[in-house]
């Protein structure tokens, strides 16, 4: 199920938005790693123009990053749902209320934005349990074994 991120709204819930203004590199980097641990696809649309430089739109294999231009973000995701053959495909990442309401009257699911950042940033998928952690707890002898290999000139 590919999906449609309020990229404006996601870089808010993943606290990466200073002074109003998103680090719009750091959330497609995250976006798209999660993208390609799970084999999703999503479609990021930030507000106003691309950045000095940037295209207006950018594709890679699982992540497309677009900017609204004049319009606002929550009008382009309505448009790429509504042109849609299959809206029920979608899921729409968004905190806004009448965005997640009206994508939801066109067929397409909702997360809301600080929601999908939790699983952004614990890694995971719903019922996807992580394997357990290794025991931190190591004798003098193996840490100084280890730290023989990985700084053979320390002494």
């Amino acid at each position: 199920m590919p999906y449609l991120v309020d990229g404006n709204n996601l870089a808010h819930a993943l606290g990466l938005s200073i002074g109003g203004l998103a680090d719009r590199e750091t959330c497609t980097r995250t976006v798209a790693s999660f993208c390609r641990a799970r084999g999703a696809q999503a479609t990021l649309v930030f507000d106003g123009n691309a950045p000095e430089g940037a295209r207006d739109s950018t594709r890679s294999h699982r992540i497309r990053v677009l900017y609204s231009g004049r319009r606002s973000a929550d009008e382009v995701i309505l448009r790429l749902v509504s042109d849609s053959k299959a809206p029920a495909d979608f899921t729409v990442v968004t905190s806004d209320k009448s965005l997640g309401d009206k994508s939801r009257h066109l067929g397409a699911a909702v997360e809301r934005a600080h929601e999908f950042s939790k699983r952004l940033e614990r890694g995971k998928t719903p019922g996807h349990t992580p394997p357990e952690k290794a025991s931190p707890n190591q004798t003098a002898d193996e840490i100084e074994r280890w730290l023989e290999v990985f700084d053979p000139g320390r002494k």
